[in-house]
């Protein structure tokens, strides 16, 4: 017995465009009195609500990273001291020649690789003193080729 399965009719949709939106169309919707200054307005708006709604990003992150700086390290931060990329939501600063970066909430300490000086490595998370502590005295970022290999023990051989 052979069982025969029936193909489902393809609905086709069509589009159509109105002749009078068609931009190669003689026809043109009527201008109306003050239609081009209403057209600035809302453009105006726009703009000044996307600009103000950077200035208050910036503002955010500076404030945050602020905080947690002086909350950690007891130092006060001026506005200048912090840079900030609204775009991708990241904030850093330099403080006594250490950089914090502030991304998706999250403090950092951002550092060189130990052996070549190179390079930029993103710690862990920094959340207390004692975080930033281990930062500071025991984390060494290395690049994959610049690991130390631990000398034998025995080298009298």
């Amino acid at each position: 017995m052979r069982i025969r399965l029936q193909k489902r009719p393809r609905r086709m949709t069509r589009w159509t465009t109105p002749s009078s939106l068609v931009a190669t169309s003689p026809l043109r919707w009527p201008d109306r009195p003050g239609q081009q200054e209403a057209a600035q307005n809302w453009q105006a708006k726009a703009m000044a609500v996307y600009t103000k709604t950077v200035e208050d990003r910036e503002l955010l992150l500076r404030l945050r990273l602020a905080g947690r700086v002086q909350a950690l390290t007891g130092r006060v931060l001026a506005k200048e001291e912090i840079a900030v990329d609204c775009a991708i939501w990241r904030a850093m600063a330099m403080v006594d020649g250490v950089i914090f970066h502030l991304g998706e909430r999250e403090l950092t300490v951002l550092r060189p690789c130990a052996h070549c000086e190179t390079g930029c490595f993103k710690s862990l998370p920094i959340v207390s003193q004692s975080d930033l502590g281990y930062v500071l005295a025991a984390w060494q970022p290395y690049h994959d080729d610049c690991q130390p290999t631990d000398a034998p023990d025995d080298v009298s051989w």
